[in-house]
């Protein structure tokens, strides 16, 4: 019988490790390969007591890219699998999963298909209440295709302003509506990003690595995303049975960083210095938080 984890792309950390957790990566359509590169070069990663196991999602990134479409639920039978495989090569040594904005939904659809499973979850780039990016992700691309293209946008305008009761999922569609996706995406930095100095190096190894967003996975994934109304309902980290930490970044203005800092609590961190990824602009926060929770 065929593993799907045989076409997934998965490194497994090449030494001991006192404890060890995966990796979960946003998007839907990225991958890991920034996370793991910063991982590989930073002393703070090399030093810690937690080997973190790597993966590229269905179709994404080093996974072997196939002809089928790509699902949420596939995702979520994925992670599961591969924490299976992590159990029987490390047994109680895999501590937890750290889900990542698009990984932290994948994580919690997980969660509470199998509130049994005795894990610990850490989020990041991830509201309090999901959904909760989607609204604030269609703002900031409507603020910068008005910038770059105006008449664009007043095309998009006339059909969102018809969806009253706001029951339409239109970031597909404002998507289409940019000439440039590339400048889309470096424009929307100054949304994302604390730490400046972090970003351009994250900036240089996406060059190096030469890894792209799948688009047509994102739009498979978004599409089974809004064919399956248990995928679109709201759901509220406390709901979650197993011990959960979330951390967001103050700058993250995506996910509302800045409104997390009334809620902060044992679980619920605010990085003062990060934006949409703590974990690459407060490295060595992040991990003295990771070995703490885990």
């Amino acid at each position: 019988m065929h593993n799907i984890l045989d076409d997934l792309y998965i490194r497994f950390p090449d030494r001991q490790y006192a404890k060890y957790c995966i990796f979960v990566h946003g998007g839907p359509g990225s991958n890991c390969s920034v996370f793991e590169k910063l991982h590989d070069e930073i002393d703070c990663y090399q030093r810690s007591e937690i080997g973190w196991i790597f993966y590229d999602q269905r179709n994404c990134g080093r996974s072997r890219q196939t002809k089928e479409n790509t699902t949420h639920q596939q995702n979520i039978d994925d992670l599961l699998a591969l924490i299976h495989l992590s159990e029987e090569k490390y047994a109680k040594q895999l501590k937890g999963v750290f889900g990542h904005s698009y990984g932290s939904k994948i994580l919690l659809e997980l969660l509470r298909e199998k509130p049994d499973l005795d894990i610990k979850a850490l989020f990041a780039g991830r509201a309090n209440r999901i959904p909760g990016g989607a609204s604030a992700s269609l703002l900031i691309d409507g603020i910068l295709l008005r910038l770059t293209n105006p008449e664009g946008f007043r095309d998009f305008y006339q059909t969102f302003k018809e969806d009253v009761y706001f029951e339409k999922f239109h970031a597909l569609d404002i998507r289409k509506k940019f000439d440039d996706m590339d400048k889309r995406d470096d424009l929307r930095k100054m949304f994302y990003w604390g730490n400046l100095d972090a970003c351009e190096k994250i900036t240089q190894y996406k060059k190096e690595l030469n890894l792209p967003d799948n688009e047509e996975v994102f739009e498979q994934v978004v599409q089974s995303v809004l064919a399956e109304k248990k995928f679109q309902q709201k759901l509220d980290f406390s709901e979650i049975r197993q011990d959960h930490l979330l951390i967001n970044g103050y700058w993250d203005m995506l996910m509302n960083g800045a409104q997390h800092l009334d809620q902060r609590s044992d679980q619920i961190h605010v990085f003062a210095g990060s934006g949409h990824y703590p974990h690459l602009e407060e490295p060595k926060r992040f991990v003295t938080t990771c070995e703490a929770f885990f």
